[in-house]
């Protein structure tokens, strides 16, 4: 309910849900965050805990795309990726970050959290990117993000 309480309606009103996962600038409680503050060490990764979404690098694409290209796009889409469980996502991004870091395969744990994005993909031609390359564009952002969380922190 508060979700749709939310949703802009109207001609011109164009609502994308969705999911992301990205660095932060200031904390370490996102995913990757906390996924990269576990060096050395061991997580677990949720062979059934599904997930659809995207990193913030190539959804901020996905937007500039819509604002250049797709001016009259109006209503509500759901914007996904191919699913992927998160054992399969920590494991990319293990390797896309080149951390050290035991995963190990957790299988109790269910959840669907994937989306059908086939109507904006219908509207707007989109295709997404497969996981190891948005992993790995996300992984290649120059960004200097632990250097920031340190100046935020002094």
């Amino acid at each position: 309910r508060t979700k749709y309480l939310g949703e802009a309606k109207g001609e011109g009103s164009l609502t994308l849900r969705t999911s992301i996962i990205g660095r932060e600038l200031g904390t370490a409680h996102s995913l990757v965050e906390w996924f990269l503050s576990n060096r050395g060490g061991k997580v677990k990764g949720f062979q059934h805990a599904i997930y659809s979404g995207f990193p913030t690098i190539v959804m901020a694409d996905i937007i500039a795309d819509l604002i250049e290209r797709h001016k009259d796009l109006s209503g509500l889409y759901h914007v996904s990726s191919e699913p992927i469980n998160k054992y399969e996502l920590l494991r990319l991004m293990r390797e896309a970050y080149r951390v050290e870091i035991e995963i190990e395969p957790e299988t109790e744990f269910r959840i669907d959290r994937s989306l059908d994005s086939q109507k904006f993909r219908a509207a707007t031609g989109f295709t997404p990117d497969t996981w190891p390359q948005m992993i790995e564009r996300m992984a290649a952002d120059p960004t200097p993000y632990e250097e920031w969380r340190r100046e935020s922190v002094s």
